[in-house]
C-alpha cells in the first residue's frame, strides 16, 4: 500500500503532509483537496520553484529552506490544532423532537451518554495501569512526554485531575484525540482519568454555582477553516456540540488575541465565540467550572 492510500483511508486523523519531492505538485494535486490534509509543508531550498502552489493550495503553511524553521511552523501548528473544536453537531431544535434527535443525530447525545458511563465505571489500580501502559505506547518515542507520564504514575492524585489536563502534556493531548475520534476502545482505557476529571469539575462546578452572579459571560477564541466557519453560519439558531471539552476566558482581549495570531493559511477564519448563560437557570445536567486557579 503506498503513502497516497494510506492518506486516503486514515478519514478520522488530522494529518499534517510535509513534501521535498520533485514531484510535489503532483502530490498536491492528489491530496490536498482530502479533508483529513490539514497542513502542508514544502521542504526545499529552490523556495522560487514552489512559490506558484501558494496560490493553488490554501493548506500549504509555507517554503521552508532550513530545517529549524520547518520544525518550528509544525509545532505552532500542533497548537493550533489542539485548540480548536474539531467537529460541530448542529440540530435545528424548531423542526425535529428529542426523539427524532436521538435517531437522527445521535452524535449529539453521544458525549451525554458517554459523560454518563465513564463516571460510573469503577477507577481502581488496574485501570489506571491500562491508562499508562497505553500512554507509554503512544509515546514511546518521545522521551519529554515519557518523563511526563512517569510523573503522573508516581504523583497523580484525584484531585489533580484538573491540574494535569491544564498542563497541557501527553494527559490534554490523548484526551482530546479519544473524545474528538469517539473510539469507545479507547475512551475505556482513559477510564481511570476521564472520571476523576468529570468529579473534580462538578465539584468545581457546585462552587461556582454557590459563588458566582447570575449571568456569566466568557469568550472562547479561535481559527476556523472556511467551509466550518460557513457550516456555523448556515445553522444560526440551531444547538452547537463540540467534541471534548470546550475551554473559554472571562478575559475578552485574550481571547481575541488567541483568535488573530498570525497564521500563514488563506483558507482560515478568525472568530470570536462570546458566550452568555444565565447559570441559576441552565440545565443542571450541563456542567461547567471555573478552573484559572489551575
Amino acid at each position: 500500500m503506498n503513502a497516497l492510500n494510506i492518506l486516503s483511508l486514515s478519514k478520522k486523523k488530522k494529518i499534517f503532509l510535509i513534501t521535498s519531492e520533485p514531484k510535489t505538485s503532483e502530490i498536491l494535486a492528489q491530496t490536498s483537496s482530502l479533508p483529513q490534509i490539514d497542513s502542508v509543508f514544502i521542504f526545499g531550498r529552490k523556495k522560487d520553484q514552489y512559490e506558484q502552489l501558494l496560490s493553488k493550495c490554501s493548506k500549504i503553511t509555507g517554503i521552508y529552506a532550513q530545517i529549524d524553521d520547518l520544525w518550528q511552523s509544525i509545532k505552532e501548528q500542533v497548537n493550533f490544532v489542539n485548540r480548536q473544536i474539531q467537529a460541530f453537531s448542529f440540530f435545528d431544535r424548531r423542526e425535529k423532537s428529542t426523539k427524532d434527535l436521538s435517531k437522527e443525530s445521535p452524535e449529539f447525545l453521544w458525549f451525554q451518554l458517554f459523560h454518563y458511563t465513564v463516571t460510573r465505571i469503577p477507577r481502581n489500580q488496574q485501570a489506571k495501569e491500562e491508562m499508562i501502559h497505553m500512554c507509554k505506547y503512544y509515546y514511546r518515542r518521545n522521551e519529554k512526554e515519557i518523563q511526563f507520564i512517569e510523573e503522573f504514575k508516581k504523583e497523580y492524585q484525584p484531585k489533580d485531575a484538573i491540574f494535569w489536563y491544564t498542563n497541557q502534556c501527553f494527559v490534554y493531548k490523548l484526551i482530546n484525540k479519544v473524545l474528538r475520534t469517539e473510539d469507545i476502545g479507547f475512551l475505556y482505557v482513559f477510564r481511570f482519568y476521564i472520571g476523576d476529571l468529570f468529579e473534580s469539575l462538578r465539584q468545581e462546578h457546585e462552587k461556582m454555582l454557590s459563588l458566582e452572579d447570575n449571568i456569566l459571560h466568557v469568550y472562547r477564541g479561535m481559527k476556523l477553516e472556511n467551509e466550518e466557519f460557513e457550516r456555523l453560519k448556515e445553522n444560526q439558531g440551531k444547538l452547537i456540540s463540540p467534541n471534548g471539552y470546550l475551554s473559554a476566558s472571562r478575559n475578552k482581549p485574550m481571547a481575541v488575541h488567541f483568535a488573530t495570531k498570525p497564521t500563514n493559511r488563506s483558507n482560515i477564519v478568525c472568530v470570536l465565540f462570546q458566550i452568555q448563560c444565565d447559570i441559576k437557570e441552565i440545565d443542571k445536567s450541563i456542567e461547567f467550572a471555573d478552573i484559572a486557579e489551575y
